[in-house]
């Protein structure tokens, strides 16, 4: 078993992220993304953030006058721009994080 030696928040965060189960996307000819799991954190609780392993991530249109989320979150976090009005923020591990 691996321990993480470093900051408990980001350990704890990454954990959390690797919980998810994986979706199955499937985009169509017209570039349109559909999954077997909901892209969102909890739409019943109006929680629209994505889900780290969304189908929504990475897959939205680059429109440059758009440069942050509803949060004020730079676009993009990744290769692309997220589709929705959050942007997924990619979790950086802080220098110095050592894994043993």
């Amino acid at each position: 078993m691996k321990k993480a030696v470093g900051n408990l928040g980001v350990t704890l965060i990454l954990l959390a992220a690797m919980s998810f189960p994986t979706p199955i996307c499937l985009i169509d000819a017209n570039g349109n993304v559909t999954s077997n799991l909901s892209p969102f954190m909890d739409a019943a609780k109006h929680d629209f953030r994505l889900r780290p392993n969304s189908c929504a991530v990475d897959r939205g249109m680059t429109i440059p006058q758009v440069r942050t989320d509803i949060r004020g979150v730079l676009r993009p976090q990744g290769p692309a721009y997220d589709i929705g009005a959050f942007e997924n923020k990619k979790l950086r591990a802080p220098k110095g994080l050592k894994i043993k």
